[in-house]
């Protein structure tokens, strides 16, 4: 936000989806920081009743800064999505760390395993990371429900086999894992 003689006299919005640098506006007092950490992947499912593990959530962190915290600028890293897992590597994997320098730091959430048969594990969330206000990600649902967090949604669980998993959304959501019922083999879906 810029100041004017009275204080605040706008509000500027900066969003990274991929890494880069945030420089601050032109006479930047507070900077209002909100950051997530990569979703993890949904588990493979393949056997004659099976349910890949959900991907866990990437957790969530936010923080307000001054000017003088951010200095010039600061490097924003944006963890990776985590995949779903397919045939050669049934687990999905895990959603990398995002963070803006030291100041806000989130972490992936863990990918949910493959199945056989029953329910594959959930993958746990991402650990609470470091800022003024943080959660951790929601852990997957055993029976093949991504987490979620404050940002992002975790993949709906299939209902009905067969079906891959399903994408989580927003930022941050783990994929659901996928579902067989014929000893087919279907694919986890991805975090984001």
């Amino acid at each position: 936000a810029s100041g004017g003689g009275s204080g605040i006299s706008s509000i500027s919005t900066q969003t990274f989806t991929s890494s880069g640098t945030y420089t601050p506006s032109v006479g930047m007092v507070y900077c209002h920081v909100r950051c997530v950490g990569g979703g993890g992947g949904g588990g493979y499912g393949k056997g004659t009743s099976a349910r890949g593990g959900g991907g866990g959530a990437g957790s969530y962190a936010e923080k307000i800064l001054t000017a003088s915290d951010i200095g010039a600028s600061k490097t924003v890293t944006i963890g990776s999505a985590g995949a779903g897992g397919t045939s050669g590597s049934t687990t999905g994997s895990t959603g990398g760390a995002s963070s803006l320098s030291t100041l806000v730091t989130t972490n992936g959430g863990v990918g949910g395993s493959g199945a056989t048969t029953g329910n594959g594990n959930g993958g746990p969330g991402g650990a609470a990371g470091t800022g003024a206000f943080v959660i951790a990600g929601q852990a997957g649902g055993q029976g093949n429900r991504g987490g979620s967090n404050p940002r992002g949604f975790g993949g709906p669980a299939s209902q009905i086999p067969p079906s891959a998993g399903i994408s989580g959304t927003g930022y941050g959501g783990g994929g659901s894992g996928g579902y067989d019922n014929a000893n087919t083999g279907y694919n986890g879906g991805a975090g984001t």
